[in-house]
């Protein structure tokens, strides 16, 4: 049997605070508000200072009022660092961000789960993407625009001798 998304969000909770007191490190993660935010701190123990100190040399520092902040911002994942310095070597970075990507959709699944079946908002108030939108306009102007860039790289490759492509630049839609 497995396991509901509260169940692995719990999980992943037991996780993130065993990282969290192995490197002196707390946390706290809002759920409640849009965005939701996974926010990383030292912890502020003199013990915990002395050990960041001795980690220094293993590339992880935290001034004392440093905040390491995940969230997703219109679908894309943001991290910020506020009020200091703070660093960490990669492996525990890596490992702070896949759990809040794993906590975030999680949360996200067990939320709706629990709208959807507990009916907790009318139908016609639930958010909605119309499904006959295709975008309009502007997804068959961008659509275009690709298209006939890559009809520009099937010619270069075509004429050049080598076949590849190194001089070619791709301008995103909307970076004009």
């Amino acid at each position: 049997m497995s396991m509901t998304e509260k169940g692995r969000f719990e999980v992943y909770k037991k996780k993130l605070q065993g990282i969290c007191d192995e490197h002196n490190l707390v946390y706290s993660l809002k759920k409640e508000t849009y965005p939701i935010t996974l926010t990383i701190k030292a912890t502020g123990e003199m013990s915990g200072q002395m050990s960041m100190l001795a980690d220094d040399e293993t590339n992880n520092y935290i001034s004392q009022d440093a905040k390491l902040i995940f969230s997703y911002k219109d679908g894309d994942l943001d991290i910020c660092i506020t009020d200091g310095k703070f660093r960490l070597n990669d492996a525990l970075f890596n490992r702070l961000r896949n759990l809040f990507n794993n906590m975030h959709y999680l949360w996200l699944q067990y939320f709706h789960r629990e709208i959807i079946l507990n009916r907790s908002l009318e139908e016609e108030d639930l958010p909605a993407i119309d499904d006959e939108d295709d975008g309009g306009d502007i997804v068959n102007e961008v659509f275009d625009e690709v298209r006939e860039d890559m009809e520009k790289v099937e010619e270069f490759v075509e004429d050049g001798e080598s076949g590849e492509v190194t001089d070619y630049e791709y301008d995103e839609p909307g970076d004009e």
